[in-house]
């Protein structure tokens, strides 16, 4: 257990530590607010066309460097703010030239490499451990230390349940047998923190701040079952890949699948969700108003879900035999775009409008030398007012908030185009000590904290109204206050 203690809720009084420390903290909660104006900045969301079928699959058959610079550039013209590139580690050499190709195109890459041998790939065999792989990884990062740039993104270990080592270790049904959380589901998540924490670390010792390493693909099931608080607090997020369409061809009972597969997460985790993979169709081959339909429809619906912070289509090019998902076909990789493609561009092309490129974004804000920037390194400026009582009220037993806390209370900051607000806290209250009545101490805290965040959900009720952050602090403070952890 973690117990929180005095300095760590002190730290929550500045908002700029609580909103921007590159590392989660437990601590109090700072709500971002965007007031719902059509100019009004809010937080980017990562938009990004996966490149697997071939900067993956065609290590045997490589492409060169002008038919590897022709798919970045269809990528590209999908309005996508990232590419993905799932090179292995294996191949540096050619996840090099990938990687160079997607900045060369002015886009952030998403990089979503492993081992060969985590996954026996390419004829390689044997089991290799969590530790092993780790070693590796770290190894890679330092002999490769311009690889990546800041705003681009490093999951270290795509779906890392996909690994031999698991079944081999603790048998088929580690994931869910003995019910979790289990030795094995243990072990999984230590993995992900430690593999998370070594490339954090080891871009920051090689100068490449910037780089979110927090984006750590799995599947739903993981997500809902498996992950332990530890980990989503390290990460502040939950990143799925899902296909939960299956068979499924009507456009309204897809996006309805896809909807309840994200908001599960959501509502277990009460964190912002990436979609790390999604395309259509895995499970067939759908011809293209079937693709086009589906996937317009699954847009529609994931563009109102105000904790969406991400998607991945996978994939961009692919093979009219076998790749129901792809946007583009070809023969001889003399790629043409099927129609979904312009839905795909369509959804990504709003979502980097409604998310301004000077957005105040909670989720992904870090310092780089003296500048605060978002995910996608941009530099960002806060515009914040206070609001006052909560450090004081409740110690002295009337409340609290000193002002009201109602709709029209909150209409008045969004009229001065605030986008942050600073709610400061009183340890004494928070740890329900020293004598501060019951009524608004430990578990009657946060319910009264509730009550201005409710009112500020109200207040904007456009997409992204309720930035990451706020969602996510709120919870921990829900969670701390309950059980005394977070």
């Amino acid at each position: 257990m973690f117990v929180l203690q005095p300095r760590t809720l002190l730290r929550g009084l500045l908002v700029s530590l609580c909103a921007l420390c590159a590392l989660p903290f437990a601590g109090p909660s700072v709500l971002h607010l965007t007031p719902a104006t059509a100019t009004a900045a809010t937080r980017p969301v990562v938009t990004s066309v996966d490149t697997m079928k071939d900067s993956k699959d065609t290590l045997t058959n490589r492409l060169s460097d002008a038919q590897i610079a022709t798919e970045v550039q269809m990528a590209t013209s999908l309005n996508a703010t990232h590419i993905a590139v799932d090179t292995p580690y294996d191949a540096p050499d050619y996840a090099q030239r990938w990687i160079k190709a997607v900045h060369a195109a002015g886009k952030h890459v998403w990089f979503r490499p492993h081992f060969d041998q985590w996954e026996n790939d390419y004829g390689t065999t044997g089991i290799m451990t969590p530790r092993q792989y780790e070693t590796a990884e770290a190894a890679f990062l330092h002999a490769h230390p311009t690889l990546l740039q800041p705003g681009d993104i490093l999951d270290p270990c795509p779906e890392p349940e996909n690994g031999k080592y698991w079944a081999a270790t603790y048998g088929q049904s580690w994931d869910w047998s003995p019910t979790p959380p289990n030795a094995a589901t243990k072990e999984y998540n230590a993995f992900i923190r430690d593999t998370t924490t070594i490339a954090r670390d080891a871009l920051h010792a090689l100068g490449a701040d910037g780089v979110v390493t927090t984006i750590r693909s799995v599947n739903g099931w993981i997500a809902t079952h498996d992950l332990e608080p530890a980990t989503v607090e390290l990460l502040g997020r939950v990143t799925i890949d899902s296909y939960p369409e299956g068979t499924l061809s009507d456009p309204t009972a897809a996006a309805q699948a896809q909807v309840a597969a994200v908001s599960a997460v959501e509502n277990k985790w009460h964190v912002p969700v990436v979609l790390g993979e999604m395309g259509y169709s895995t499970a067939a081959l759908v011809d293209d108003a079937t693709q086009e339909a589906v996937l317009r429809a699954e847009f529609a619906a994931l563009r109102q879900l105000p904790y969406l912070d991400g998607v991945n289509y996978w994939v961009g090019a692919g093979s009219a035999q076998y790749d129901g998902t792809r946007l583009f076909t070809g023969a001889s990789r003399l790629w043409t775009a099927r129609p979904a493609a312009r839905d795909v561009a369509a959804f990504y092309a709003s979502e980097s409008h409604a998310e301004s490129s000077s957005a105040t974004t909670s989720a992904g804000v870090r310092v780089v030398g003296n500048t605060l920037v978002n995910m996608a390194a941009q530099p960002i400026r806060l515009l914040g007012v206070n609001h006052a009582g909560s450090e004081y009220a409740c110690v002295q037993g009337w409340g609290f908030f000193d002002g009201p806390t109602d709709s029209a209370s909150v209409a008045a900051v969004a009229s001065w185009h605030a986008t942050a607000v600073r709610i400061p806290l009183n340890e004494d209250c928070w740890l329900g000590i020293n004598g501060v009545p019951s009524s608004y101490a430990g578990i009657a805290l946060p319910a009264g904290h509730r009550i201005l965040r409710q009112d500020l959900n109200a207040g904007w009720p456009r997409r992204h109204s309720r930035p990451a952050l706020e969602r996510g602090r709120q919870r921990t403070i829900d969670r701390a206050a309950t059980d005394g952890r977070s």
